[in-house]
């Protein structure tokens, strides 16, 4: 009877590190899932339109602002250069932090060079083609101003991970928040 009961506490007492271990595991994946909504939101975004989508056709602006710098400007002009390594910062961002501060490094780097070439005798048409990319990189920018992936991530960060039981098993399955693109 006493081995019994002995071997009756051992199975309880395991029933009960599953379950524990089962909550913390599976809360965790549910977290993740959650953020991966949000995540793929950032990339993908609805109909068509996303943040991702606007920073990649602003790089690609900014590389087309280069050609016009590179053609109208001498080899030693720094603006040439800095929008060069603006560029490269946007490519190379991974986090939404990285593409949040790289999107404004190539708004102020290209807002100086459209200044300077806007002080330059350029080749026929490339005044009003720059017009063109300064308005395009203003349009993209604003759409990214109205997204709602920062509300969304927002909204993950305060009613997913902010709430009971999951603000305390976020820390035990290493769930961190979301960054917002600002």
């Amino acid at each position: 009877m006493k081995e019994l009961l002995k071997n009756r506490k051992v199975a309880v007492g395991l029933t009960v590190v599953i379950m524990i271990l089962s909550t913390i595991l599976g809360s965790g994946r549910s977290m993740d899932a959650a953020a991966y909504k949000v995540e793929r939101y950032f990339i993908e975004g609805s109909g068509g339109y996303s943040i991702q989508r606007d920073l990649d056709t602003r790089t690609g602006l900014a590389k087309n602002l280069l050609v016009v710098a590179e053609r109208n400007l001498d080899d030693t002009n720094l603006a040439v250069a800095e929008l060069e390594s603006a560029i490269t910062m946007m490519e190379d961002a991974e986090t939404v932090k990285e593409k949040a501060a790289a999107n404004q490094q190539l708004t102020a780097t290209a807002e100086r060079m459209f200044l300077i070439l806007e002080e330059q005798s350029l080749y026929k048409g490339d005044h009003k083609y720059c017009r063109q990319i300064r308005t395009d990189m203003a349009s993209c920018n604003q759409t990214i101003s109205h997204d709602p992936y920062n509300e969304m991530a927002t909204k993950y960060n305060t009613e997913v991970l902010g709430r009971f039981p999951a603000n305390v098993l976020k820390m035990v399955n290493g769930v961190q928040e979301l960054e917002t693109f600002n």
